[in-house]
């Protein structure tokens, strides 16, 4: 009989169900720690067992124990089992109770009922073991005057509108800051806008062909060369490379070959003092902005023709023609 006992022990360590067949299951509860405040203690997590007399088919668990410690077959280890659980049912009969290890108790109240009384120095869960209860002293708070009247003050419909009106002032004042701040910030942007596609600007459109300036009196657009004209004169300024550029602007001239585009005139000019080819450059003011360009001419051809000289072409990739009417 002490080798079923062994066994409950055992198995009630790492299961929360031990079936006795024949007699009951004992469980495994964990209790969370509590305050006791009438004994004014802290009492640390536990483990209890329980008993259960109506779970008492064989699940296996306790034969399977006794065959594995054993080195029985699984029947033989189920014949034991049921010889020691005879003599246990016989001694709660003749005795009125059953020690069952360092666990408990087993005996039967005055209707008969088997039931489960555990030992109270039990242990059945080691991680738990050591946690004592710790006398805990309450601590008393004490409240500021100042916040005691504060509680104590009654809100009335005036302290209610005060406060109404203090948090509209406070948003106001937010607001206003807010505001001040975006509206001082100024937009600057001194740098020279070059003709072609930067990393930190977006690609311009292909359409529409025709941009209106913010002039209404002028306009600009980019208008596509005649395939024929356009070939023809560019062979013939590849003859004539000394006619690359016609920077003395005729009032008649409508076509510009830009090269960069900027917001103020003295941007323009100090841009073309800084540019090693700044005696073959000119300005054109157009909407607002200020576009320097290295060649004019009557017709897209010929404000274009520059780009057919390689030293032109090299060093102005980017650059495009632009129209005004």
């Amino acid at each position: 009989m002490n080798s079923v006992n062994k066994h409950i022990e055992y198995l009630i360590l790492r299961h929360d169900c031990v079936v006795i067949p024949g007699i009951g299951a004992l469980i495994a509860c964990n209790a969370p720690a509590y305050i006791d405040k009438e004994l004014g203690c802290i009492f640390p997590p536990k483990r209890n067992i329980t008993f259960n007399p109506n779970i008492n088919h064989n699940d296996g668990l306790l034969a399977t124990s006794i065959s594995r410690r054993g080195g029985l077959t699984y029947d033989n280890a189920v014949t034991l089992m049921n010889e020691e659980i005879d003599l246990m049912r016989h001694q709660i009969e003749a005795h009125g109770e059953y020690a069952v290890g360092r666990l408990g108790t087993l005996h039967r109240n005055t209707e008969g009922t088997l039931i489960f009384e555990p030992f109270v120095s039990t242990l059945i869960s080691p991680r738990l073991c050591g946690l004592k209860p710790v006398k805990a002293i309450p601590i008393a708070i004490e409240k500021p005057e100042s916040m005691a009247t504060e509680i104590e003050t009654p809100i009335t419909g005036n302290n209610r509108l005060s406060l109404r009106n203090v948090f509209k002032i406070a948003a106001s004042i937010v607001l206003l800051i807010g505001l001040g701040i975006t509206v001082s910030t100024p937009v600057i942007e001194n740098a020279p806008d070059f003709a072609g596609i930067a990393a930190t600007r977006p690609a311009p459109k292909a359409e529409p062909l025709f941009v209106n300036d913010i002039n209404p009196d002028i306009q600009l657009s980019i208008a596509l060369p005649d395939p024929t004209t356009a070939s023809a004169i560019v062979e013939e300024k590849v003859e004539k490379p000394q006619e690359k550029a016609g920077l003395h602007r005729n009032q008649s001239d409508t076509y510009f070959l830009i090269i960069a585009s900027l917001p103020t005139r003295e941007k323009a000019a100090e841009f073309i003092a800084l540019s090693k080819n700044g005696r073959d450059m000119d300005i054109l003011e157009s909407g607002g902005r200020y576009r320097i360009y290295i060649s004019s001419g009557k017709t897209y051809a010929e404000a274009q023709a520059p780009l057919a000289v390689a030293e032109y072409a090299g060093t102005y990739p980017d650059a495009w023609v632009c129209r005004r009417d």
